[in-house]
């Protein structure tokens, strides 16, 4: 039986260029999951025609949102947003939904899919959330080494996905989903209680991730499994 062929469209991560490099490790595990990726730079104005272009989009991780989407002002602790790359993102996400296209989100990428749907952020973990200091870290450095772990919730997707109910992570961030927005549902959670990862309730597959599983997918067949779950729901499309 032939498979049918699956385009991924790739937001860009970093300068307004487009992510290109076939070292890029969103890339290889998009590749290894046996999709064909297409990088999107930041293009509001373009979202429609790739959502009915491509079969699936993952937005990968960043800077922080403005604030403004989820209803709030900006603390202290907060970064400057950028919003070129928030519009273009968030028009991205509301093109793929209405066209029924999977969504899979890492790091900022999960927190701009929940603010999307009408769900909120914990704007800085060290002032508003410390009893999750622990288990967040701000240095580039554990971005690429699991050492802090997500429980992973029974009867969610993201659990049968894995088949495990616990999994040592690695992450880079001091943002995080608060409440999920309507539609959506915790499937992970720090052992502190910040959320580690949201996903649809129905409808087509949606998925954020506030980890960084590109990073060990390579070796790690757990984290690789995230990429292949996604392609398979966009073959599937």
């Amino acid at each position: 039986m032939i498979k049918k062929s699956v385009t991924i469209g790739l937001m860009s991560n970093g300068d307004c260029l487009p992510v290109l490099l076939t070292s890029n490790r969103y890339t290889a595990a998009l590749r290894r999951a046996g999709a064909r990726v297409v990088p999107l730079p930041w293009r509001a104005d373009m979202a429609g025609v790739w959502a009915a272009r491509f079969d699936g989009f993952l937005l990968p991780g960043g800077g922080d949102a403005d604030p403004k989407y989820f209803g709030q002002t900006p603390i202290p602790g907060a970064h400057q947003p950028n919003p070129v790359r928030d519009e273009a993102e968030l028009s991205l996400i509301y093109a793929a939904r209405a066209a029924r296209k999977p969504l899979l989100g890492i790091c900022r990428g999960a927190q701009m899919l929940n603010i999307a749907l009408g769900g909120g952020l914990v704007q800085d973990i060290p002032s508003l959330r410390p009893e999750g200091i622990p288990e967040h870290h701000s240095d580039p450095e554990h971005r690429f080494r699991p050492d802090h772990p997500a429980i992973i919730l029974p009867g969610t997707t993201l659990h049968r996905i894995l088949g495990v109910d616990r999994l040592l992570t690695n992450s880079c961030h001091h943002q995080a989903c608060d409440n999920p927005a309507p539609g959506l549902r915790v499937s992970a959670l720090s052992p502190a209680g910040l959320v580690e990862a949201v996903e649809s309730l129905d409808g087509p597959f949606l998925l954020g991730i506030q980890w960084h599983p590109e990073v060990t997918a390579a070796s790690d067949p757990l984290q690789q499994a995230i990429f292949d779950a996604f392609v398979a729901a966009a073959r599937c499309g």
